[in-house]
């Protein structure tokens, strides 16, 4: 059992997450809290985010395009394999 420092209840230890850098290997808020903090953060900076998303892309242009078309190589050969697609009656 341990206490979790968000909401304050006893739960067991796997409510917690791993973290080996901390004495008893789990960390101090257990999953739901944890979670709870990450949608807040992820709602708060969203607009950041994603402007930061999009200027990396957008610098990154060409590695993007290969990337994307080697996928769709990747896949289209899969596809034309027959794999991963049902079979008809």
């Amino acid at each position: 059992m341990k206490t979790c420092r968000g909401c304050h209840r006893d739960l067991s230890l796997e409510e917690f997450h791993r973290n080996k850098n901390l004495r008893d290997g789990r960390e101090t808020k257990c999953k739901t809290c944890r979670s709870a903090v990450a949608r807040e953060h992820r709602d708060r900076y969203r607009g950041y985010l994603v402007a930061q998303t999009r200027k990396y892309q957008r610098e990154n242009r060409e590695y993007f395009r290969e990337y994307n078309r080697s996928y769709r190589k990747r896949k289209h050969e899969t596809i034309q394999a027959g794999a991963g697609v049902p079979e008809r009656d």
